[in-house]
């Protein structure tokens, strides 16, 4: 009982209390700056994503109006196609009709290679063929066109996202 009235035991106790009291404050102010530390990474983290976000936005409107100026492009291209066909099967109209008869004799309105001497109906046929490959190889041409854009900006992206 009499070593708990020594003032030696006391004061080692207050060194120990006050020790405790600084670490349990240094432990608090750790985690204080680590947390701070931590939030502002998120916010930078944060603030990153968000410019990444806006660029390929950006990026997705100005391939959305080229997209649509490539199908505007692409439906005149094809209107060109169907009023030159039109204009071509009405130009075909004072062609004769096939011959009757056996299809292996040959007659003067079919012994022409040149394609002058046509029957309007085979010449129609190839018109409206030649249409048909025109509009596919605009359909071709525009969607090639679309998909190298598209190509084109995803590398940009990939580029400049790279640390």
């Amino acid at each position: 009982m009499i070593a708990l009235l020594s003032p030696r035991l006391w004061l080692a106790l207050a060194i120990a209390a006050v020790i405790a009291g600084i670490l349990a404050f240094a432990y608090h102010l750790g985690g204080l700056s680590v947390q701070h530390k931590w939030d502002e990474e998120r916010i930078e983290q944060e603030r990153a994503r968000a410019e990444l976000e806006m660029k390929s936005r950006q990026r997705e409107q100005a391939l959305v109006v080229l997209m649509e100026t490539q199908r505007k492009e692409k439906a005149r291209e094809v209107k060109s196609i169907l009023d030159q066909h039109d204009a071509l099967v009405r130009s075909l109209l004072s062609r004769p009709d096939r011959p009757s008869g056996d299809a292996t004799t040959v007659t003067p309105a079919c012994s022409g290679q040149t394609g002058e001497a046509l029957a309007r109906p085979d010449a129609e046929f190839l018109a409206g063929y030649a249409a048909d490959a025109a509009r596919l190889n605009a359909s071709l041409n525009q969607c090639e066109a679309a998909y190298n854009a598209a190509r084109e900006t995803l590398n940009q992206f990939t580029n400049e996202s790279k640390p």
